[in-house]
């Protein structure tokens, strides 16, 4: 079998329908319970560390993704900045903690991939831990920081570089930068609704050639309407959307409750349609029953090969009735 290709991934994307792309995989690890010395290594809330203490159990996140119906998997390396390792003493294992999370990665999506249905990897990276239009990080460094990060996970086989949770315009500014200096994989771009500078955004996006647009966390679906409304008229490319499944603690904004997967998939689904969006998924909070749920509503087929898109059993009964019955 002939594995997906870059190339691929970019014509699907600009074709459409819309991919599926994975949930939250923080929230999935630490959810399971792991101890903070023997597998964090003493980095609180560290899921990168786990990439080397628990390879099986990131590798498992992976396929519960894919078995629910994704198309693509992004590395566990949200936070795997060589700045915020340092941060948390893990900054000599900057080279160890990328590379066995493209390995796991990959590993589940050349198991789940076959000729029919390909599935890729996308090399995520996240904002860090700080706003260099406050802190006062040149964008020198802050390039040199993505530079370090993508340029190994360029290097360990990724299908496209997707950098997420964006919110400031001179880390927008240098992700990008440092992206297309590296090389012409597609490259997804993904801002915080309310947060980012869209047209500074689009900018960045357009000057570096930028593949996909996106918004991704938020609050729940009904929080990146107006976001995705005003980043279409200003993007023309193909646009995406991964909203979280509501609020996970006190600071989140009053009255938004957690979204069961159901709701989450009905909401996200109705935002495919009206924004013509070519990637969906699921961020904070969301797990492999709401992109399951997603990916039926969606039509597209889960590890059991089932659709949601099935006639009903109403329109059923309204069919003739064979005349030998």
């Amino acid at each position: 079998m002939q594995l997906p290709t870059a190339s691929d991934l970019r014509a699907a994307l600009a074709a459409g329908p819309p991919l599926l792309l994975d949930g939250a995989m923080g929230s999935q690890l630490l959810a399971s319970g792991f101890d903070l010395a023997r597998d964090y290594l003493e980095v609180e809330d560290g899921v990168e560390v786990l990439n080397l203490t628990r390879p099986e159990q990131v590798r498992a996140v992976h396929e519960s993704w894919f078995d629910a119906g994704c198309d693509l998997a992004t590395t566990n390396t949200f936070m795997a900045l060589p700045s915020v390792l340092t941060e948390c003493g893990q900054g000599a294992r900057l080279n160890e903690i990328v590379a066995a999370a493209v390995r796991e990665a990959r590993a589940a999506a050349e198991a789940w991939s076959d000729e029919d249905r390909p599935r890729w990897v996308l090399g995520g990276a996240g904002p860090g831990t700080d706003l260099p239009t406050k802190s006062g990080r040149s964008r020198a460094a802050v390039e040199a920081d993505y530079d370090a990060l993508l340029r190994r996970l360029t290097s360990g086989r990724v299908d496209g570089l997707l950098i997420e949770t964006c919110a400031d315009p001179i880390q927008i500014a240098a992700a990008v930068a440092a992206a297309r200096r590296i090389g012409d994989e597609p490259l997804l771009l993904s801002l915080l609704p309310g947060a980012a500078p869209l047209a500074e955004a689009v900018a960045a996006a357009r000057d570096h050639g930028v593949d996909l647009l996106a918004l991704n966390c938020g609050d729940g679906p009904g929080g990146m309407e107006a976001g995705l409304a005003q980043l279409r008229e200003l993007w023309d490319g193909p646009l995406g959307c991964w909203p979280n499944a509501g609020a996970t603690g006190p600071e989140e904004p009053a009255g938004i409750g957690p979204i069961g997967p159901e709701d989450f998939a009905a909401g996200v689904a109705e935002l495919a349609r009206r924004f013509d969006l070519r990637l969906v998924g699921g961020c904070c909070g969301t797990s492999p029953a709401h992109l399951r749920a997603l990916a039926r509503r969606l039509g597209r087929p889960d590890s059991d090969g089932f659709y949601a898109e099935l006639e009903s059993e109403d329109e059923l009964d309204d069919e003739p009735a064979d005349d030998d019955e």
